[in-house]
């Protein structure tokens, strides 16, 4: 029984681990990559009634890690700027640590959703290295 009980608790820690290395596969796979501009526009269709960008350096840092290809008719995937998506507290707390980032000139990785409002890549996530 102890024996069953224990390989059932390994199986499920391998697939949490699995899972975990899945979820991980949309984060920008640069490690130097700087916020240099934060936006934020009044919209009233926005979660908080505000949409926020960042601007990064190198631009375009997920081009090579897992960034989204974000391009409307007519205008090509030359913007820098991604969008924070999400619920109203999120982005605040996205806005924070990105402000705090910024400040700091510390690195970030951004988690990208695998979508697109226009031509930003949206990002629901933020860590700073």
């Amino acid at each position: 029984m102890k024996r069953s009980i224990a390989a059932a608790g390994v199986v499920v820690a391998l697939v949490a681990f699995v899972s975990a290395g899945a979820a991980w596969a949309n984060w920008t796979d640069l490690t130097n990559v700087t916020i240099t501009k934060i936006e934020i526009d009044s919209q009233a269709s926005a979660p908080n009634g505000t949409t926020t960008y960042l601007s990064f350096n190198p631009p375009n840092p997920g081009t090579a890690g897992n960034r989204p290809t974000c391009a409307t008719a007519g205008r090509p995937n030359t913007d820098d700027q991604a969008e924070m998506t999400g619920s109203a507290d999120n982005i605040r707390a996205m806005t924070s640590l990105a402000t705090a980032a910024y400040l700091a000139g510390r690195p970030v990785k951004v988690y990208w959703t695998g979508g697109c409002d226009g031509n930003y890549a949206l990002f629901n996530m933020i860590q700073v290295l």
